[in-house]
């Protein structure tokens, strides 16, 4: 399966010790032949990320950088209040809005909290994709996740770095392979994302691509396959593409 673009990544701007800038990502991009990747930096709710303005300028950036097509969005938190760690007019600039859930924003609650606020936030922002929804801290309602995406449109992630063995999200695999089950009872697409902070992991879907082959998951309902295919699932959400 040939996978030619990258749905999750950050820059210096998100912090996490990173130094790396877009073009660095865009470089490693290019070396590893995708087409496209998403710059989804933390909002400004996590602490050490970027400011709003930051976010305010990402639709002055190029869409293109050493031959590789460059979205600018977000990996917005879900806040305590119901809400999320951007203000909704920014929201409506980002062309990829991912949606998770972090300890510093959000404490991890049981497992009917957290889905409860999962759900209201990606009906809220009108999520594009559930980020890392295997995260063991936060234990969700795995149906009752997918059944709220296949409603809202919304993909749910594959992400690398969980699955990556020794990861710090704990058994992320058994978690995924629960939901890509559901996902493929209900037609809910999917994004592997690196979830690489900085270049060195752009593009690296080592364990989430064996997850989906070993699951027999449609590649249909893999974003990553087409650029044509990702770019319709966002303008479908009125992403301004």
């Amino acid at each position: 399966m040939k996978l030619v673009l990258d749905t999750h990544s950050h820059t210096i701007a998100s912090g996490h010790f990173t130094t790396d800038t877009v073009t660095d990502l865009a470089r490693a991009a290019q070396k590893r032949g995708l087409e496209l990747i998403c710059i989804t930096d933390h909002d400004p709710a996590i602490p050490g990320s970027a400011n709003e303005s930051y976010f305010r300028n990402l639709k002055y950036c190029e869409p293109k950088r050493l031959g590789v097509r460059l979205l600018y969005g977000v990996e917005a938190d879900v806040m305590p209040d119901g809400g999320v760690g951007m203000a909704n007019d920014l929201l409506a600039e980002m062309q990829v809005i991912i949606l998770s859930q972090h300890p510093p924003c959000f404490p991890p609650k049981g497992a009917e909290e957290n889905t409860a606020a999962l759900i209201s936030a990606i009906r809220h922002t009108k999520a594009d994709i559930a980020g890392h929804p295997d995260d063991e801290k936060y234990p969700l309602l795995a149906e009752d996740l997918v059944k709220a995406c296949a409603e809202t449109g919304t993909a749910i992630e594959m992400n690398n770095a969980s699955l990556t063995p020794g990861g710090y999200r704990g058994d992320a695999a058994a978690r995924d392979c629960e939901l890509l089950r559901l996902c493929r009872r209900r037609g809910v697409p999917v994004t592997l994302g690196s979830d690489s902070h900085g270049a060195a992991h752009i593009g690296d879907f080592t364990y989430a691509l064996k997850l989906v082959e070993e699951e027999n998951f449609p590649e249909e309902l893999i974003l990553n396959t087409s650029v044509e295919k990702f770019i319709a699932h966002l303008r479908a959400h009125g992403r301004r593409i």
